[in-house]
């Protein structure tokens, strides 16, 4: 089992580091596809997210680093978004443990299918990085950080794989700036996340070390990789990521509802 999981992380960091994302959206359903059929044991849902959301807070320290070296991490639409994402995260965090694995996955699935539709919303032409003037609102901005925790908290993600879409697609923040901020968001409800998920038992500690130890160097190197990047790719390669976890999640989801429908 830990060799799959140590495969799994390296995968999950890269896509971390490289798009902004925590690396979760590709992480849970590695982790509820792959191990079984590599004959190494089935995690449940619940185990799953615990792990994810440690996973999530190494690799956003790890890879948010090399993003703010860059100057591509904005302090204060990191705090607007951040303070509270990272309060609802720990509520979503701790309501989990009373939901079943299942519902879980379900919603999982549809979270997923409101990110394609976000990266499909219109938005402004990136500018030169020299003219990176954001518009802010507090309540605007505050209401997608709540919104993203909550979800992100129930499933065991940094949120970065709802949070990117809807900062690119809602919040029209340039691509470069949206992806190394968004690291910074994550951080923070990553760390509320991971206080839930800890208080509530959530975490199989045994499988937690080598997901760590694969996600941590990965991010460093997507994060560099995607400053070589032009916006527009990094949008192309979020898209193709999140289409393809969304339609292995929903065959997941289709494969356990099958038993209990009757014919």
């Amino acid at each position: 089992m830990s060799l799959v999981l140590l495969i799994l992380a390296l995968s999950s960091g890269f896509c971390s580091g490289l798009l902004g994302i925590g690396g979760a959206v590709l992480l849970i359903p590695l982790l509820v596809i792959v191990p079984p059929l590599c004959g190494v044991g089935e995690l449940g849902m619940g185990a799953v997210s615990g792990i994810s959301m440690l996973q999530v807070l190494s690799a956003a320290i790890a890879a948010g680093a090399s993003h703010w070296r860059s100057g591509f991490m904005h302090g204060r639409t990191v705090l607007l978004i951040g303070v509270p994402m990272a309060v609802f995260t720990l509520l979503g965090a701790a309501a989990s443990s009373l939901i079943a694995d299942t519902a879980l996955l379900l919603f999982f699935g549809l979270i997923l299918l409101l990110s394609l539709c976000l990266l499909h919303i219109e938005r402004e032409s990136e500018r030169s990085h020299e003219d990176y003037g954001i518009r802010h609102s507090g309540i605007g901005h505050g209401l997608t950080g709540a919104a993203v925790g909550l979800c992100a908290g129930l499933v065991g993600a940094g949120g970065g794989f709802l949070l990117l879409p809807a900062m690119i697609g809602i919040l029209k923040i340039p691509t470069r700036i949206a992806v190394g901020s968004s690291l910074g968001i994550i951080l923070l409800s990553a760390l509320f996340g991971s206080i839930g998920k800890i208080a509530t038992l959530q975490v199989e500690w045994s499988y937690l070390i080598p997901v760590i130890a694969g996600s941590i160097p990965a991010s460093i190197i997507g994060s560099r990789i995607s400053h070589k990047l032009k916006p527009r790719m990094v949008e192309r390669l979020l898209f193709a990521l999140t289409l393809a976890v969304t339609l292995a999640t929903w065959i997941k989801i289709a494969l356990l509802m099958l038993p209990s429908v009757s014919i």
